[in-house]
């Protein structure tokens, strides 16, 4: 109970904070710093900042936020390194208090020679059981979905992702009682308008695991930041070789 009031007292403070993160194939359920539709073997880099002006209030949000995002790595042969950097300012609201789903506007800026301005529309949809730490037990059942759709408006193309978790979590006490470990089972789908007809679906499930470690509390406020690392091997159920093999992703939440 004292860590459940802990945790109400973390959430309801917070102004803002950053996203980091690097990924290699899939967006991370968490975040929003990379340059979404992007899966066919690409490892990208996003940083992220957001600012509450409203602060919690009643828990529907309002957040104001920029950030920058390349791609460091492309299979495909894709524009990477430098050429590739692009910027982005935007908003985002949650309009219900008790589901996640959020509705966001921001404006892509050119800052590599190969990047293009141009404005994209979000909307997202998470849900997620047991990935808080828990102090009560060392370990519990865990959940967690994202979905997204996106538009970007001159470029004309629609993109949607969707990734589902089940599995396990254990606290590893005998490290650090702020580290746990998730192995689980996963199912992502994606769908992309820009690439060529018969590549655009893509279906894959498999198994993967995670290592999360909780920091940044004090005696009045649960743990606000993790660092996540998340590795995943896929197999391919229809559509594109893309939803195959493995995924990995490093995220940052501060």
């Amino acid at each position: 109970q004292l860590f459940e009031a802990r945790r109400s007292v973390a959430d309801r403070t917070r102004k803002g904070g950053v996203y980091g993160s690097l990924s290699y194939r899939g967006i991370p359920p968490s975040g929003l710093s990379l340059s979404p539709g992007v899966t066919n073997g690409c490892r990208q880099a996003g940083l992220e900042a957001y600012w509450r002006p409203c602060g919690y209030g009643d828990g529907r949000l309002v957040e104001l936020y920029g950030g920058l995002s390349g791609t460091l790595y492309s299979k495909g042969g894709s524009v990477v390194g430098a050429p590739s950097f692009e910027g982005s300012l935007g908003a985002r609201v949650k309009p219900l208090a008790d589901t996640n789903l959020i509705l966001a506007l921001e404006r892509r800026l050119a800052i590599g020679s190969q990047s293009q301005s141009d404005w994209l529309a979000r909307l997202g949809y998470s849900w997620s059981k047991g990935l808080d730490l828990r102090v009560d037990t060392p370990d519990w059942w865990s959940a967690q979905l994202y979905a997204e759709a996106g538009r970007w408006i001159k470029r004309k193309q629609t993109y949607a992702t969707f990734e589902a978790q089940a599995g396990r979590s254990f606290r590893l006490d005998q490290i650090h009682p702020k580290l746990v470990i998730f192995p689980h089972l996963v199912v992502g789908a994606d769908r992309n308008t820009g690439y060529e007809p018969g590549k655009q679906n893509a279906v894959g499930a498999g198994v993967g695991t995670s290592l999360r470690y909780w920091f940044n509390e004090d005696k009045y406020t649960a743990p606000r930041s993790y660092w996540d690392v998340s590795l995943q091997y896929r197999g391919r159920i229809s559509g594109d070789e893309r939803a195959k093999g493995t995924f990995l992703r490093f995220t940052l939440s501060y």
